[in-house]
């Protein structure tokens, strides 16, 4: 691909695109997807993709932010409701999970942090509903997830070398980074 035609395309990227910082993620996937299917040198195809990239994440967007604005809404438990209606046992994969995403962590994020694939997590999401379908939310957890998103990208866009932020119960911001840049120490027998 010449040069020229990457600007081209990455013009098209930032048109399409809702955030100047999503363009190049955007042109990286639609590049991945037309190498996959042996079409990378065809622009007209690479065009295609990012719009409909863009428009799945414009429509994931809105979807998030009605899935959040209902969260906000749902009552909060008092404590007399939160002990006489615990939350039931979960299963230790999908306590993993709702703690994740409780922590405001995204679906990518998640998928990263577990080693999991999207079908898999996309079971333990519907197990989880399942699980906790028609009950009050405790009061340490309402309103939770995304209150804090647009800190944390502004604190991945400082740091690119981040793998992922998040954030405490307080609200302590932080990253989580490659430990190493060299060899890795466990692997050469030293703690």
């Amino acid at each position: 691909m010449t040069p020229a035609a990457r600007a081209r395309l990455m013009a098209t990227a930032r048109a399409a695109s809702r955030r100047e910082e999503d363009a190049e993620d955007l042109l990286q996937e639609a590049l991945v997807a037309a190498w996959a299917a042996g079409r990378l040198e065809d622009g007209a195809y690479v065009t295609g993709i990012i719009r409909r990239q863009a428009a799945m994440a414009a429509r994931g967007a809105a979807r998030r932010r009605a899935r959040e604005s209902a969260w906000a809404a749902l009552p909060a438990a008092s404590s007399e409701e939160a002990e006489e209606a615990p939350l039931p046992p979960l299963p230790p994969a999908l306590e993993r999970v709702a703690r994740l995403a409780q922590a405001g962590c995204t679906r990518a994020e998640i998928r990263w942090l577990l080693g999991l694939t999207d079908a898999a997590l996309r079971q333990r999401l519907a197990a989880l509903r399942g699980k906790l379908a028609g009950r009050p939310l405790p009061p340490q957890i309402a309103g939770a997830g995304g209150a804090r998103r647009a800190d944390l990208r502004a604190v991945l866009a400082r740091r690119p070398e981040a793998r992922f932020a998040s954030h405490d119960p307080d609200g302590h911001l932080f990253l989580a980074m490659p430990s190493q840049s060299g060899p890795r120490r466990q692997q050469q027998g030293r703690l």
